[in-house]
């Protein structure tokens, strides 16, 4: 019975090297000579190199190095460079873009935010009979809790700081809010540039956001 060795030499003789060899035209003797020899060398028999029985060693190799080039599979070092610097790129774009993009998910739940504002103020001075819900600079205590957040799943708090926002009642002109969590809200009024709230004759509530201005919505 054959070894592991001669198994393995058979094979490659049987079913590859006649292949490669039919192209050099070499006799079946040939081949069968060859298959011999290399299992003398296989068994450490000292074998004559000269021996013209023994075909050639150097088919022996050539064919051995064609079936390692056909089994070896991989990278070249200029593609696993090249794959490097395409996700180093991909990776640099996300780095860069995700902090853009949830910086600009928070200002529009701001805007937002401030459109409920306004709207709640609309809402308390049709249920009030044009009654305002601040004094002065204050805001009425429950006005927030009856009006914006009314039941236990709805919050008002700002997306940066999680917390409620600080709300600053006017009367006409005033300021944009310079502080992230800070709106302002002003009767008589419309909204001006950058934020800012000036004399008009509605309801304006402005902002502070993080795009470097305030926003302001009208009504």
């Amino acid at each position: 019975m054959a070894n592991g060795s001669e198994v393995f030499l058979q094979k490659n003789f049987n079913e590859i090297n006649p292949k490669l060899w039919k192209t050099e035209k070499s006799s079946k003797k040939c081949l069968q000579n060859d298959y011999a020899y290399v299992l003398m060398v296989a068994y450490g028999q000292t074998v004559n190199k000269n021996n013209n029985n023994n075909c050639s060693l150097e088919r022996w190799i050539f064919s051995m190095n064609s079936i390692n080039k056909n089994n070896k599979k991989g990278f070249t070092i200029i593609e696993v460079v090249l794959v490097l610097a395409i996700a180093g790129l991909i990776f640099l774009m996300v780095f860069l873009a995700l902090p853009a993009l949830q910086r600009s998910q928070r200002d529009t739940q701001r805007k937002n935010d401030a459109s409920r504002l306004r709207a709640a103020v609309t809402d308390y001075t049709s249920n009030n009979r044009g009654k305002l819900p601040w004094t002065g600079t204050t805001l009425e205590r429950d006005f927030i809790s009856k009006y914006i957040t009314t039941n236990d799943t709805t919050t008002f708090n700002d997306p940066s700081t999680n917390s409620q926002y600080t709300v600053t009642p006017a009367t006409g002109a005033t300021p944009a809010p310079t502080t992230t969590g800070q709106m302002k809200v002003s009767n008589q009024a419309k909204c001006g540039t950058d934020g800012a709230i000036i004399a008009g004759s509605g309801i304006a509530v402005s902002v502070k956001t993080e795009n470097g201005v305030a926003n302001c919505v009208e009504g």
